[in-house]
């Protein structure tokens, strides 16, 4: 007898995903041609050379925000848009050779190909039996953002090696607060241009998971920027050069600038140190949205 399973799979090809931007902290992309069977809660396995590398839930499916252009406006999302969220599994899992012509034959339906598909594919409820293997393999990584965070927490304040305002300033640093916070905001506030409206919030450059203690409360690993934007960077999907330019990645969809991110920012003059972090950035952060960030490797890094 076929498992049952409640909730419906999508996929998503992260080699070719295109017009897309983060939303909430979540990726955020359209449903390919056609596509209407996706509802919160359904698991999204990502794609990279038949194997899965990520997995997440669908948290918000077509919004019921609905405008001619079919593009962003007011800050709404129209029909064709989902958010997911998505975690890295441990190691690849690979896909059967019957799971790879599923998906292929769903493609087709759409009028798109697989692996070249550049949108949100959902998989017919008929064709789920054919996934069994796979959901029993990877749904259990699709865990939530607080999950997520309610676990990184308990770790840290679990560690042995620091004492109780160690930890507390670590938590700060964590959420981009506490004392870190106010020395970044008093070394940059004064130095930022725009002609948006700005929500400043201060953003790590090296991510945490890669970090020492050190760096997680270095006032050199962060900048100040808009709290949009900063999603945008902290993703990978924006990076800046040493005289604080902007950089993009052209799979960012157009709709991210659109009265969200200022395409025009620049950071202030960065420190020596600041451009060591962003050098890291640049080369193992950015675009590497599709990978995910490398992981921390020391002993105290994966127990933290």
């Amino acid at each position: 007898m076929a498992k049952i399973i409640p909730y419906n799979i999508v996929f998503v090809n992260m080699d070719t995903l295109s017009n897309t931007l983060m939303w909430d902290g979540q990726l955020t992309a359209g449903l390919a041609n056609g596509a209407t069977e996706v509802k919160t809660g359904d698991f999204v396995f990502a794609l990279r050379d038949n194997h899965v590398v990520a997995a997440g839930r669908i948290s918000e499916p077509q919004h019921n925000a609905k405008h001619k252009s079919g593009r962003i406006q007011n800050g709404h999302i129209p029909d064709r848009w989902v958010r997911m969220n998505l975690h890295a599994t441990p190691v690849p899992v690979a896909l059967s050779s019957r799971e790879v012509e599923m998906i292929k034959a769903t493609a087709a339906k759409h009028g798109c190909s697989y692996p070249g598909f550049e949108e949100v594919l959902p998989v017919a409820t008929n064709s789920m039996p054919c996934f069994d293997s796979l959901f029993s393999q990877c749904s259990r990584y699709a865990t939530s953002r607080q999950t997520e965070r309610f676990l990184l927490v308990a770790r840290l304040l679990s560690r042995k090696d620091k004492i109780g305002h160690e930890k507390i300033k670590l938590l700060w640093a964590l959420d981009g607060n506490g004392p870190t916070k106010e020395i970044v905001l008093e070394r940059d506030k004064h130095r930022i241009v725009s002609d948006h409206e700005l929500v400043l919030v201060a953003t790590r450059i090296v991510p945490w998971e890669t970090c020492t203690d050190f760096e997680r409360t270095d006032p050199n690993n962060y900048v100040l920027m808009d709290g949009q934007l900063a999603e945008h960077f902290a993703m990978g999907m924006v990076t800046f050069e040493d005289n604080g330019n902007q950089l993009q990645d052209p799979a960012m969809d157009r709709d991210a600038f659109d009265s969200w991110v200022d395409p025009a920012f620049c950071l202030p003059e960065l420190t020596a140190q600041q451009k060591e972090y962003m050098a890291y950035h640049r080369k193992h952060v950015f675009k590497q949205w599709r990978t995910n960030a490398p992981k921390a490797t020391s002993a105290s890094d994966n127990a933290s």
